[in-house]
């Protein structure tokens, strides 16, 4: 998580002369834990979910924290097998929504770009 990124701490980091950041993570994600990123490197931004967060129904998945600040209301949005689907779907969305799949080929865009490397991406959970 690069939001605790300390170069002088982690001597290996630093030495990669990191030149391209890609972060998957949402606008929320992102104003959370901002990323603190090594000096000369370009961040560019992949929002993953951003269209299903533009959606007319945000994805359990993302508000989860706050579902399960209290049990009636987690079992209201997350009971009887609507965890798993709305898990499944927002899934789905990694790789099937017109957001994900921008994102995913802007990586592969800047990995073939010799002048893009080192490059590292990340979100927020490894998925």
């Amino acid at each position: 998580q690069l939001d605790r990124l300390d170069l002088d701490a982690d001597p290996v980091v630093a030495a990669l002369g990191l030149r391209t950041v890609i972060d998957f993570r949402t606008d929320a994600e992102r104003a959370d834990h901002p990323d603190r990123i090594p000096a000369g490197a370009r961040v560019l931004i992949g929002d993953v979910l951003a269209d299903k967060l533009n959606s007319a129904r945000m994805p359990a998945a993302v508000q989860l924290k706050d579902l399960l600040s209290d049990p009636a209301v987690a079992e209201e949005h997350l009971g009887g097998g609507r965890a798993q689907a709305l898990f499944a779907d927002t899934y789905r969305s990694f790789v099937n929504s017109g957001s994900a799949q921008a994102a995913y080929r802007m990586l592969l865009t800047e990995a073939a770009d010799a002048d893009s490397g080192p490059l590292l991406f990340h979100c927020t959970a490894g998925k």
